[in-house]
């Protein structure tokens, strides 16, 4: 529900990131009071910290100009956080993270598929997970270096470490 109060609220304001992020509180606030989740009094800050991860990350991330994907620092996220994004080519729907403010620390539960499949090279018994996501990729959490970047297009070969060599001057 919250994901097409915050589509809605994007596209009315062309990509307003503090308007589309009290559409997002106002999701939150019906969702949880409605369902008898919350009181009012106890859904308020836990709908406020939503609206300002919305805000101030998860928003940002979504409208970054797309040209910002292939700088230096966008690269090197990609070599990082590549296997837990979105991959519409080969099929695999990514991972997404919620951050559970009612619990106790505010454990994130991480859903989805993997770019990558199967087990993970040199850990021996560990599979591809969204489990295993890094914080530093998840766009949710403030202070990440490359959760700015979760909507930029994976690049297999950056995430796989391939590297090209230069065979002529031309290249």
């Amino acid at each position: 529900i919250w994901q097409e109060y915050a589509e809605k609220g994007c596209i009315s304001s062309c990509g307003d990131c503090v308007y589309t992020a009290r559409e997002v509180y106002s999701a939150c606030l019906f969702l949880l009071t409605s369902k008898k989740v919350k009181d009012f009094e106890n859904a308020v800050p836990l709908c406020r910290g939503t609206e300002q991860a919305f805000r101030d990350h998860q928003c940002p991330s979504a409208i970054l100009d797309t040209t910002a994907c292939f700088t230096p620092s966008a690269r090197a996220c990609s070599m990082l956080c590549d296997n837990y994004k979105l991959a519409p080519a080969i099929g695999r729907s990514g991972c997404n993270c919620i951050q559970r403010r009612s619990v106790v620390g505010m454990p994130d539960d991480c859903i989805g598929e993997t770019v990558q499949q199967g087990p993970v090279p040199g850990r021996l018994g560990l599979k591809h997970s969204c489990l295993l996501i890094p914080d530093a990729c998840k766009n949710h959490r403030p202070e990440t270096p490359c959760g700015l970047y979760k909507h930029c297009p994976v690049d297999i070969c950056i995430m796989n470490d391939v590297q090209c060599p230069l065979v002529d001057s031309c290249q």
